[in-house]
């Protein structure tokens, strides 16, 4: 694919543009390489422009910027509208891989992940070839195409996973849209088929600035499948959410729409629910009639939720009642969300990513329903983040769970302790069941030495990472590894 026909893609226009075919764009000057595009532009931390020069003695053919660039070589060009320009480039380039595939988008404060797996499970065992861009990885068929360095990445990122899952022969893409990237038009590219809203609580409020915000983002997603050329796109909303009403009024009349939750008015419902320590039990309910009693191999409301909302939309995608069941039902887990590591000392330990007040609630709620003797509760808050959920946590930490350890969680920049002591503002005074430890490490060893027959230990924030970033530097850190370690160390294996 020739520059100048790239270029005049996304509207740049100038007199003399170089005969060299393109063979591959990017945003990073580290994979640059002959004949690519590298676009460089202001980030978040650091100013793309800083790498021009490596990206051209990579290989590079031309630089696309958002300042004008003098270049001796003639090789950079500017766009006024910066990303508006990748993400035209990006779908040139790639021919729109969306408009070959199905896409289902799903989106929400939590449940993301979980539907995700869901959704490919099912697709899977019903004889599809789903891939899956999440905050996991990207994958298809199980193959892992790449890292998650982002919930929902950037263009051409985006564009180029597509293009990778249509080469491994998918028929569909299940994708978990953050708010991040609904807000920064990274999914703009995109024609939907369908998408999932799972619900909507108190997050990012740095990056947002309002609840209001927020919300404006998640209804940004309905918004984009009402614009898709797609035909037969399907919505499938949580009807007991507060936001509801705000993504139904996004849809156009052509998207069917489907209400899923536990109130009478939901075409799709759970009916009775109850929880045992191994599973949740409920009537499945469709149209107002019972169709089956569901015996859920997960514990917790929310996943119950999670359930319905891939039910809905396998449901609506055509899928056979007792085929959806047969998968689902036997579906156990996800990485780092309520994953169960039990102990022959007669505890458990549950790794989840539960990182909001309201997702911590969630999670000791549904562990408190499976009767625990004690639940220990070992979370931090992350650095260089939203400030104002760090009280709330600890006050929803220490008034559900026996006792507390307030640790580390990616500090980042900040000071662990001046973390922690935010933290603390939320509880002192009020309560005294909790102890603060910087080292995660070491604060998941004190969790699993006080821990007897009988307990919960919970470790929150983190779940599938696997990785802590302290200052700039990323090291391997796994709340499942430490966990067995520390099991190991304390003889209660």
């Amino acid at each position: 694919m020739k520059l100048k026909d790239i270029l005049q893609s996304a509207g740049i226009y100038f007199q003399k543009v170089p005969d060299i075919e393109i063979k591959g764009l990017t945003r990073d000057s580290r994979q640059a390489k002959e004949g690519f595009i590298f676009f460089a532009s202001k980030g978040a931390l650091k100013d793309g422009k800083l790498f021009i020069r490596q990206a051209l003695e990579n290989g590079a053919a031309a630089v696309i910027a958002d300042e004008k660039i003098d270049s001796p070589e003639g090789k950079c060009f500017f766009a006024s509208d910066f990303e508006k320009a990748v993400n035209k480039i990006s779908r040139f380039f790639y021919q729109n891989p969306s408009a070959s595939i199905y896409c289902a988008a799903v989106t929400g404060t939590k449940g993301k992940t979980t539907v995700s797996y869901m959704l490919e499970k099912a697709f899977t065992d019903c004889g599809s070839r789903p891939s899956v861009i999440g905050t996991v990885n990207y994958r298809t068929g199980g193959k892992i195409i790449r890292e998650a360095p982002n919930t929902t990445p950037s263009e051409p990122v985006l564009s180029e996973t597509l293009d990778a899952f249509l080469k491994e022969k998918s028929d569909i893409c299940i994708m978990e849209v953050s708010s991040h990237a609904l807000a920064l038009n990274r999914t703009e590219n995109i024609d939907f088929d369908s998408a999932v809203f799972t619900n909507l609580q108190s997050d990012h409020m740095d990056f947002h600035g309002s609840r209001q915000n927020y919300l404006t983002a998640k209804r940004k997603l309905f918004e984009r499948l009402s614009a898709s050329p797609k035909k037969n796109k399907i919505a499938v909303i949580n009807a007991d959410d507060e936001a509801c009403n705000e993504m139904l009024s996004a849809c156009s009349k052509d998207i069917r729409t489907i209400l899923y939750g536990t109130g009478k008015d939901c075409e799709i419902r759970a009916h009775n629910l109850s929880q045992t320590p191994a599973s949740s039990n409920f009537e499945l309910m469709i149209a107002g009639r019972k169709e089956a009693d569901i015996k859920l191999s997960m514990i917790g409301e929310h996943n119950v939720y999670n359930f319905l909302a891939a039910f809905s939309l396998l449901k609506m995608k055509g899928l056979s009642t007792g085929l959806i069941l047969a998968s689902l039902e036997k579906f156990a887990s996800v990485p780092g969300r309520l994953e169960k590591i039990s102990s022959k000392s007669g505890f458990h330990v549950f790794i989840d990513y539960a990182h909001t007040e309201q997702s911590l609630i969630s999670v000791l709620m549904a562990l408190r329903k499976s009767g625990p003797a004690k639940i220990i509760t070992v979370f931090g808050c992350g650095g260089d983040r939203d400030k104002t959920k760090r009280p709330a946590m600890a006050k929803a930490a220490c008034s559900m769970s026996d006792f507390v350890f307030i640790t580390s969680d990616n500090p980042r920049t900040e000071d662990p302790q001046a973390i922690m002591n935010d933290v603390e503002e939320g509880v002192k005074g009020l309560f005294s069941n909790y102890q603060k430890i910087a080292d995660r490490r070491q604060a998941i060893r004190a969790a699993v030495k006080a821990a007897a027959p009988g307990d919960f230990i919970l470790i929150a924030g983190k779940g599938h990472e696997t990785y802590q970033i302290i200052g700039d530097q990323k090291t391997h850190f796994d709340d499942r590894q430490e966990a067995l370690i520390a099991m190991k160390q304390e003889g209660k294996e």
